[in-house]
């Protein structure tokens, strides 16, 4: 009985001790939600918003053009549907999306003194802008008026999103919408036995890294990453391969643990990006110090440049040009996208220094690409719409006359996850329709609680995360074409359109290039994330980077 007692007493010093961290933590995490929510961009992450090429080139990006074919325009009103929570895109004004166009294209700001100016003097620049945001504006408008009725005219009949007449007048009052630096940070609390098993995966991965040979190492041109390098041979000429991860669990991602081995000596160099890591909580001046994706890209190929030697063995450099090879998952294709054309405006400044220490990119692999079109994704739509209504939307895009969802059936997706190995060869069975059923409810429901609602996630899609930085305008589709990108893209991805992107890039690819793995690796019925638990995947990237490859070219 004295034995009981003394394990009871145990086991309640035990619960309270973690009852009072679960608690200090709670309070911890609700002061560092208010701080991000209070925290505005540092004047310099704001910079980007200041592009006029990419405001001129935004709907083009985003897939809307008079020119647009039927994905195309699918795509384009999904996209502002998003943009707009929800709201029907038959119901916006000229002027709304004009509001909204406003907070994506940003041609540089101007103070209020020189709008007062503008008032008796005309100036012909910012004229222009206003003129190509309100023609942009209308003729968008005109597009989305198509667009609904086409659709109206292929079905018998259209239910519309918010339950209302699908003959409703066109609104007046400009709707909420998503517009960068103003959106709302709405965070969720993650337990601290999920921290714990967060962090021990992510020391066990680094014991790992250290095992096969990579070097830690800090370094002032991103002092916010830790950066991993492993030497190759002196006397070899592979290229190094850049590693770019995505949120989620950093070095603990499958990503590492099943790429890496096969890679054998080839120089490697990961960019750990702590901030990426779900769960982390930041500290109280951590959220404005956070790199953005240009910032990123510059102390990447900086640090190149500086340990060029560190990849062969710390041999001294030769005199000639060299190349690497960039590998980005997620949010890591958006790094991947900024880098190169980072190298490239800076190999092509005229500097004979520039050109002898930043490298030229060789090849690029990227999973589960975010920089083909712009961002809204779920995360705009998760902050003011319930899981359940996104979901059914997007169940009812995914797999029509389905019927709808429980969340029962949400939770058992979440719990016991579908298997991201299926193959599920025939892409019309019974299964297959299961599969992306399956796919859909736990993408929503389990991105939702451990991304979209990361305190470090919110406030960077929110504030900081802007197209401008990193999406292609070209150099990516230009190599894609010439058989220098494998881009590899799943079926059910709830951020992009991969559908309408799988048409577009792999038309482009030369087809002798693609016995030699470039071009597009298609996984059916599964969605975001699951490539990096794929077999079929690991074998195009080694095929693809292989140096036989490289030869042959």
């Amino acid at each position: 009985m004295a034995s009981k007692r003394r394990w009871g007493s145990t086991l309640a010093k035990v619960a309270a001790g973690y009852g009072t961290a679960e608690g200090v933590c709670y309070v911890y995490h609700r002061r560092s939600d208010a701080r991000a929510a209070s925290c505005d961009p540092r004047p310099r992450q704001c910079k980007a918003l200041e592009d006029a090429e990419y405001g001129r080139m935004f709907l083009d990006l985003a897939r809307c053009s008079p020119q647009s074919n039927t994905k195309e325009s699918e795509a384009c009103a999904r996209f502002v549907r998003h943009g707009f929570f929800g709201h029907p895109t038959e119901q916006l004004s000229p002027e709304a999306i004009q509001r909204w166009l406003e907070g994506h294209t940003m041609f540089p700001k101007r103070d209020r003194a020189s709008q007062e100016h503008d008032a008796g003097h005309v100036d012909s620049h910012h004229t222009d802008d206003s003129c190509t945001l309100k023609e942009s504006a209308a003729m968008l408008h005109t597009l989305l008026q198509s667009h609904h009725s086409e659709k109206q005219s292929d079905s018998q009949e259209i239910l519309p999103l918010d339950g209302g007449s699908t003959g409703s007048p066109i609104a007046t009052a400009v709707p909420p919408f998503f517009s960068y630096q103003k959106g709302d940070i709405s965070t969720w609390y993650k337990p601290l036995i999920v921290k714990a098993i967060i962090e021990a995966q992510r020391q066990f991965a680094r014991l790992r890294l250290l095992r096969w040979g990579f070097r830690e190492m800090q370094d002032d041109c991103l002092p916010q990453a830790t950066f991993w390098l492993k030497a190759g041979d002196s006397d070899d000429s592979t290229p190094p391969l850049v590693i770019l991860h995505g949120y989620g669990r950093g070095l603990a991602s499958p990503l590492f643990s099943e790429l890496l081995p096969p890679l054998g000596n080839r120089p490697v160099l990961i960019v750990e990006c702590p901030w990426l890591l779900v769960t982390r909580v930041p500290a109280p001046d951590d959220i404005v110090h956070t790199p953005t994706v240009r910032e990123m890209a510059r102390g990447i190929t900086e640090f190149l440049g500086r340990h060029r030697a560190d990849f062969r063995g710390g041999q001294s450099a030769d005199l000639d040009a060299w190349e690497v090879d960039i590998l980005g998952h997620s949010f890591g294709s958006a790094v991947a996208s900024s880098l190169v054309r980072e190298m490239d405006l800076q190999r092509a400044s005229g500097n004979s220094t520039s050109f002898l220490t930043v490298p030229s990119v060789n090849k690029v692999v990227l999973l589960d690409p975010m920089c083909f079109a712009p961002g809204m994704t779920k995360q705009a739509q998760l902050l003011r719409r319930p899981a359940s209504e996104v979901a059914q939307e997007l169940l009812e895009e995914f797999t029509p006359n389905e019927g709808g969802h429980s969340l029962l059936e949400a939770l058992s997706c979440c719990i016991s996850r579908p298997d991201p190995s299926e193959t599920y060869l025939g892409h019309d069975t019974a299964a297959a329709s299961l599969g992306r059923r399956r796919w859909i409810l736990f993408q929503t429901y389990f991105f939702n609680y451990f991304i979209f609602r990361d305190i470090m996630y919110s406030w960077v899609n929110s504030r900081v995360l802007h197209g401008a930085e990193y999406l292609d305008r070209g150099l990516l589709r230009s190599m894609n074409r010439q058989g220098r990108v494998l881009t590899v893209l799943a079926e059910t991805d709830l951020m992009i359109a991969a559908d309408l992107l799988r048409e577009e890039l792999e038309g482009e690819v030369p087809s002798e290039c693609r016995s030699q793995g470039a071009g597009v690796l298609w996984l059916p019925v599964v969605g975001h994330g699951a490539c990096q638990h794929r077999q079929e995947v690991w074998d195009g990237i080694r095929l693809f980077l292989s140096p036989a490859s490289v030869d042959s070219e």
